[in-house]
């Protein structure tokens, strides 16, 4: 359980480069065929791809608590790269992404097949545009993934939750649904190898996953909860949806 050797590592890189190759395949097969359910079909490709992707990585996941059949509001705290394959590995989802994502080596191309919301980080009519298209995937009745820290943490509780995003579930009547995601490694103890922060190259932090031996991820579902909880304008709502989710994810990721 101490980290792999070069050779070992290079074994691993290569088998993660064909595992993400049939990935791309199954997400590309999806997108084959008439526009209607092609959403659908692409998030069930996704979810066997993200699957392939982790167990030709090495990285093993625990599952803790059901996932809520119907469209939600998926949201978690962010540490990796790795975490939208972990949870999409784990049930369908349409991920939220920042624009730079897209232009990543292996999973840009995978994300840019699978309908992934791509983001600016801007206000004013990029932030509307942005919530209207995650309302208007909620109502279609897909899970949508949104990291609502905004940025990658090293691990622990979770940080601040920006509180725009959650108005697409106000808005689409949708409830949210937490996810605590927590890193260990082969001993069971946590671990910063799988932390993507700062400004780290993502190949480095494959690189540094690989060599660092066997990574599981520990993957909590707390029951969600209703975007709007009795009165009050919609800004309020929002405000207490994203209380609510953080609570819950830093009382999971602590028990």
């Amino acid at each position: 359980t101490g980290g792999r050797s070069r050779v070992a590592a290079v074994g691993r890189l290569a088998l993660g480069c064909l595992g993400s190759t049939l990935a791309l395949l199954l997400v590309t097969v999806a997108t084959v065929g008439r526009a209607h359910g092609r959403t659908g079909r692409v998030t069930v490709a996704v979810h066997l791809g993200s699957r392939i992707v982790l167990r030709s990585l090495g990285v093993r996941t625990v599952r803790r608590g059901a996932v809520r059949d119907g469209a939600a509001l998926v949201v978690a705290n962010h540490i990796s790269w790795i975490d939208v394959l972990v949870i999409a590995g784990t049930t369908p989802v349409v991920p939220v992404a920042k624009c730079e994502v897209a232009d990543w080596p292996l999973i840009g191309p995978v994300a840019r097949r699978t309908g992934t919301v791509f983001v600016r980080r801007r206000v004013g009519r990029d932030l509307v545009e942005n919530v209207d298209r995650i309302a208007a995937l909620l109502r279609r009745g897909h899970r949508v993934l949104l990291f609502p820290e905004g940025t990658t943490t090293p691990g622990g509780p979770p940080g601040t939750f920006r509180r725009a995003g959650f108005q697409a579930a106000v808005d689409a009547a949708a409830p949210v649904q937490p996810v605590g995601l927590e890193y260990l490694d082969g001993n069971g103890r946590p671990t910063a190898a799988a932390a993507f922060v700062g400004d780290e190259r993502l190949l480095g932090s494959v690189w540094r996953v690989l060599r660092s031996g066997p990574v599981l991820v520990r993957v909590r579902w707390p029951a969600p909860s209703p975007a709007t909880v009795d009165g009050g304008h919609r800004a309020r709502h929002r405000a207490r949806a994203a209380g609510r989710a953080h609570g819950r994810i830093s009382h999971a990721l602590a028990s």
